[in-house]
């Protein structure tokens, strides 16, 4: 059987799945105003997970209604089903991550369709971080986004990272009473993971290895050579993990990678995620950029005062400042993360909700 058919067949059986649910048809039934999650994270990508886990640990506690969550699957194989519960005064919260664009062409493109079908809806994007190629596909893409939230009703876009708070105040509609913009940290900096295990001797390298790797192979290969040099053996993991995730499972599956984090004595990494996984988890970190800028955006907006991290841009492959980085690095004794101060922005998160809530409810 071709692969398409085999793909059709499986969004058929899942489509069927949802229609049949218990959740789906309270879902249906419900005509109290709601709060619907969209597109949650069903894949393998421990970063995304780990925005899931963030965001339902700040917000569900805090807010009033009632909540349905729909994994992205879901929405791709039966949005149309799942439209026919949403009424005009539910709230509609879209995850954070790097989906918003052009790179990832299936997840870009169902979040416009989000904001086309529900924009009669009080929405808000959690912090996303924004990339259009500059491609005939791209530039469609973008227009279609200012478009689409040029006609919302009420959108709040947060974003995480300084080149998409850009983007959206010199390409996007104007900031009004019904169009929102606000730059807020990766939702993952709000966790604070307890897990203090006892340090081992390696440093652990996390690297990309899709479409977004940008980094250079010399410069990793100098980097090697210099941990080694410092006494450490070299292993190497992935935010992902090797099958996907369900949210029953969300929390064993970053709480076991979360120790594979804190056990390390320094992390290597491109990806977002490494590097806050690392944060977290009080091991210092080499970071280094990817494609679509996010690495360094995060960096020097929220993380540039972190004594554990550092960002390399461009080190000689002979440099001795590469030396220095890493000499800084392994014997620096702020282990502790410290994120109070990312909680004021956090609760902007929920004050928004809540008056949203309110407004509703009057």
């Amino acid at each position: 059987m071709e692969l398409k058919y085999v793909k059709k067949l499986i969004r058929l059986v899942r489509r069927t799945k949802l229609k049949n649910s218990f959740y789906y048809k309270d879902f249906l039934k419900e005509k109290e105003t709601k709060i619907i999650y969209l597109a949650e994270t069903d894949h393998s990508n421990l970063g995304d997970h780990a925005i899931l886990y963030a965001q339902h640990k700040l917000i569900d506690d805090q807010t009033n209604q009632r909540k349905y969550c729909f994994a992205r699957k879901d929405c791709l194989a039966g949005l149309d089903l799942i439209q026919k519960g949403i009424h005009d005064n539910d709230l509609i919260l879209i995850p954070g991550g790097g989906w918003i664009g052009s790179l990832w062409k299936k997840s870009g493109e169902l979040f416009l369709t989000f904001l086309e079908l529900f924009k009669n809806n009080k929405i808000i994007v959690l912090p996303q971080t924004i990339y259009f190629e500059h491609t005939e596909y791209g530039i469609s893409q973008a227009e279609r986004f200012y478009q689409a939230v040029n006609h919302c009703h009420d959108i709040t876009l947060y974003v995480r990272d300084t080149l998409s708070y850009q983007y959206l105040l010199t390409e996007m509609p104007k900031q009004t009473v019904h169009i929102k913009y606000a730059l807020i940290p990766d939702m993952v900096l709000s966790l604070t993971p307890q897990i203090y295990p006892s340090l081992k001797n390696h440093a652990l390298f996390v690297l990309r290895t899709d479409r977004e790797k940008i980094s250079d192979d010399k410069l990793l290969d100098s980097i090697k050579s210099c941990l080694l040099h410092h006494g450490l053996s070299i292993k190497y993991s992935s935010t992902h993990a090797s099958h996907a995730i369900s949210p029953k499972h969300r929390e064993i599956a970053l709480t076991t990678k979360w120790q594979e984090f804190a056990q390390a004595r320094i992390v290597v990494t491109d990806r977002l995620h490494g590097m806050l996984f690392a944060i977290i988890n009080h091991t210092p970190c080499i970071a280094l950029d990817n494609l679509t800028n996010k690495v360094s955006g995060v960096y020097h907006e929220w993380l540039n005062n972190v004594p554990n991290v550092f960002l390399i841009s461009k080190v000689s492959t002979h440099s001795e400042e590469l030396n220095q980085i890493v000499n800084k690095l392994l014997n620096s004794n702020q282990r502790k993360f410290d994120n109070t101060i990312y909680k004021p922005y956090f609760l902007d998160i929920i004050n928004t909700i809540n008056k949203i809530e309110d407004k509703i409810e009057n």
